[in-house]
């Protein structure tokens, strides 16, 4: 599996991410990151490694603060 893919989906990002599991974060409505890629938060914006810079909306601003913080643990 490729770190540096992108995959289109179309559908509802609700389903992929309740089949997905706990790994993958909602950080924008059009957008799911895999928490263990993630290797900062900053600016609005998640940096995966590989470089790949994944935006956060506002709406999920407040919720992908306290993933990142509960997996800092």
């Amino acid at each position: 599996m490729s770190l540096d893919g992108e995959y289109r989906f179309y559908g509802s990002l609700d389903k992929i991410q309740g089949a997905l599991g706990e790994r993958f974060l909602r950080c924008h409505k059009s957008f799911l990151v895999n928490i263990a890629q993630v290797l900062k938060f900053s600016g609005g914006r998640i940096v995966l490694q590989g470089g790949m810079e994944v935006p956060v909306s506002r709406s999920y601003v407040g919720s992908v603060k306290k993933r990142l913080l509960l997996e800092m643990r």
